[in-house]
């Protein structure tokens, strides 16, 4: 383990870009899917299947990946992963092709599903039980920063280079990247530990606490990527607002997802995990009722609850990603790799339903989450409940 305060903070700066880069990937085009709409001549379902292929891609490959990366060198990986991520990136400047652009958009999705999982594993390894979760929510506040510039970055850019400018952009700063990963030394850490043989997954899911936290986060970020998705065409055709505008206006719920960073970093110093997962598994299905009511009725009021939604949204990852490296220590990175892989199913199929939904009763599909979640909620209370019950029969006889 290295014990050089220095290094670690920069290697977590480094490393955050890049997962932070992978991730303004992943958003950066949102803002204008009506315009990429237009320019392919596709129906708006198709545009939305290739945010949501992007994920299920970058899903699929926290599965493959993670059997593996607790026993792989992780330069070799990254110079892998950011290469991929170039090649798709310069593809998708070139075409004017629908069918190519989804294709090249898919490549670029392995590369960027690599990168976090890779970089989450490293950070992991690099902190100790004491000072994980400090470390996990600092990575999450850098990380959080891309939803934060992804939508107004593209908003810009698109506004006035399309599609084309937006990946021109993404090329050179994967040139970028790609260079100095080469140049920048890696260190080797646990080397001894990790282990030999590929992990079996089926392991993780024997765990009851496991199976409520995956089930909570795939929830939660089904229904983040079906907000995102469903804003540009809220904003754009409710309330009339441009497309430059509309990446400005994600502020709310990408600034807030920062801020649900820092909250939790803070929280985690006097408040038990515990504590923090039963607040949020309340709070949230009620603010998502409140936007399935009031979002068409008042810009105000949706920056407010979207903002509330948001800070949500914001503690879920460093608390889980804690959770689970602690739960999990020899197999930390397959066990994130896992639940990386169900948070992503949730943001593909979320991106992909929302747009099934005609823009006036895409409601009822929050409403029927938000049941979900307090059905999941009242689950995770009785097994906790029914836990304490045993505890104390045993503790008293």
């Amino acid at each position: 383990m290295l014990n050089n305060d220095k290094v670690k903070r920069t290697m977590l700066i480094v490393f955050g870009f890049m997962a932070f880069f992978a991730s303004l990937i992943q958003n950066i085009y949102i803002p204008i899917i009506p315009q990429l709409q237009s320019d392919f001549n596709v129906s708006l379902l198709w545009v939305n299947t290739t945010v949501g292929g992007f994920i299920f891609t970058v899903a699929i490959m926290q599965i493959i990946l993670g059997k593996y990366i607790d026993s792989k060198n992780p330069k070799s990986m990254l110079l892998i992963a950011i290469g991929i991520t170039l090649l798709g990136s310069i593809a998708c400047t070139m075409t004017n092709t629908f069918i190519v652009f989804a294709i090249f958009r898919l490549l670029q999705a392995i590369g960027c599903g690599m990168i976090p999982l890779i970089v989450i594993t490293l950070l992991a390894d690099l902190s100790s039980d004491d000072n994980r979760s400090s470390m996990m929510s600092n990575y999450q506040i850098i990380l959080s920063c891309a939803p934060a510039l992804a939508p107004i970055l593209g908003g810009l850019i698109g506004n006035d280079y399309g599609y084309k400018g937006i990946f021109l952009v993404l090329s050179a700063v994967s040139i970028i990247l790609l260079i100095v990963t080469i140049f920048i030394k890696i260190p080797e850490v646990n080397k001894y530990n990790k282990p030999k043989n590929s992990v079996k997954y089926v392991s993780f899911f024997k765990s009851k606490s496991y199976n409520i936290m995956i089930s909570f986060g795939f929830l939660i970020f089904f229904t983040y990527f079906a907000l995102l998705v469903y804003l540009p065409i809220l904003l754009t055709r409710i309330y009339n607002i441009s497309t430059a505008l509309t990446g400005f206006l994600f502020l709310p719920i990408t600034v807030s997802i920062i801020l649900g960073s820092f909250t939790y970093k803070k929280l985690a110093k006097n408040v038990s995990n515990t504590v923090v997962f039963k607040l949020t598994m309340i709070i949230f299905p009620i603010l998502l009722i409140l936007f399935s009511i009031l979002n068409q009725t008042n810009i105000y009021i949706l920056s407010i609850n979207i903002f509330l939604i948001g800070l949500i949204v914001g503690i879920i990852p460093a608390l889980i990603s804690t959770n689970l490296s602690s739960e999990f220590p020899s197999k930390k990175g397959a066990a994130l790799g896992a639940f990386n892989f169900i948070r992503y199913i949730g943001m593909a199929f979320g991106s992909i339903t929302v747009g099934l939904f005609n823009i006036y009763n895409v409601s009822i599909l929050f409403v029927a989450i938000a049941i979900l979640l307090l059905i999941l909620a009242s689950v995770y209370f009785l097994s906790k409940r029914q836990h304490k019950l045993i505890t104390n029969k045993a503790y008293n006889s």
